[in-house]
């Protein structure tokens, strides 16, 4: 199976939105282009959205995989949902670095690479089923409700802070959807 590289759509068009903002400017030729300022992050912040961006990267590519794996009609629904969610995630929290100047990165990071095609590997069943929702549906959302708890504490970037807000509540219900799908595949 070919794994689809997780930027292909989100770093260019990044690259469009930061270009077209560099072009924005006053109608008039003689006057001078304004380009609002935002402000920078923090050392922290910018650890901060590197983490959520690796971890969201990671589980947008996992769904994808199991929306084409999965062998229980609900897990594949829900793995499709991921992946619109994970998706609009991605794309949310590169604008917010590219305006911030912080580079997205080039890649999954070797571990998250390896991870995947390990995944890749297994044969569609029951099993992948059940670890997929067990593992990306409920470790890793509370794993990454815990993150943006503890990156809501440190930002001090308004623009992070609202991101954080948005996708909390989110994060809360896929956890929750998550749980019951995992209680039905085993009970």
């Amino acid at each position: 199976m070919r794994v689809r590289h997780p930027l292909r759509f989100a770093v260019p068009l990044a690259a469009l939105m930061v270009a077209g903002c560099a072009s924005v400017g006053p109608a008039s030729p003689s006057a001078p282009a304004v380009v609002a300022p935002t402000s920078p992050l923090t050392l922290s912040e910018k650890a901060f959205v590197a983490r959520a961006i690796n971890k969201t990267l990671y589980q947008l590519e996992v769904s994808r995989l199991a929306a084409q794996r999965a062998t229980d009609a609900r897990v594949r629904a829900y793995a499709e949902g991921m992946v619109g969610r994970q998706t609009r995630f991605t794309d949310e929290l590169v604008r917010l670095m590219s305006a911030k100047g912080v580079p997205p990165p080039k890649g999954l990071g070797s571990d998250n690479e390896s991870k995947l095609h390990k995944l890749a590997a297994l044969p569609p069943s029951a099993a992948f089923d059940q670890g997929y929702v067990r593992v990306i549906g409920i470790e890793d959302h509370q794993a990454n409700i815990s993150m943006l708890e503890q990156g809501r504490r440190i930002a001090v970037d308004r623009e992070l802070r609202a991101f954080i807000d948005r996708n909390l509540p989110i994060l809360r219900r896929e956890l929750g959807v998550a749980q019951e799908l995992a209680s039905s595949l085993t009970g």
